[in-house]
């Protein structure tokens, strides 16, 4: 970890200020945390929301069941997405996965971190909100030009 906001410390602050899934969430991390419990990997309608509005941003809309999310994918695309979501806006859960990830010694990375591997962005809309990482977050964001690679070869 690098002692930043990935730090698993920063992670055990949050879990007590997520509490209910209703709260004002303070920036894009917190409501980052939320996306991860919410969405399915490469979920393209949370994608897009969070592209267009920020994962805050994002989130409140999805929180209301805003139009905004409609005419940004489509009425029923969005209207499916809520109701996919819906089920998963649980307090208790949110709170017992980041207190999980907490004692695990697991923090968080965002696209906004330093350590955010720059390869994802290919993903577009259907890119991670939000990556758990325990150890040393650094490998993850290595070029494939600092990759060091053994070739072995056998012959049968």
């Amino acid at each position: 970890m690098n002692g930043t906001s990935t730090d698993a410390r920063a992670v055990r602050a949050r879990a007590d200020a997520l509490g209910l899934p209703d709260d004002e969430f303070r920036d894009d991390r917190d409501a980052a945390i939320v996306w991860s419990t919410l969405v399915e990997p490469g979920d393209r309608v949370a994608g897009a929301a969070i592209a267009q509005w920020g994962a805050r941003g994002a989130l409140d809309r999805a929180r209301r069941g805003d139009a905004e999310g409609g005419r940004l994918v489509g009425d029923a695309v969005w209207s499916a997405a809520l109701r996919r979501w819906g089920p998963r806006w649980d307090a208790a859960t949110l709170r017992d996965i980041v207190e999980l990830a907490a004692r695990a010694g697991a923090g968080l990375l965002t696209p906004s971190d330093a350590g955010w591997p720059r390869s994802l962005g290919d993903l577009g809309a259907h890119a991670p909100v939000a990556l758990w990482v325990r150890g040393d977050a650094s490998a993850l964001a290595a070029e494939p030009s600092d990759w060091h690679v053994a070739e072995l070869n056998l012959a049968l």
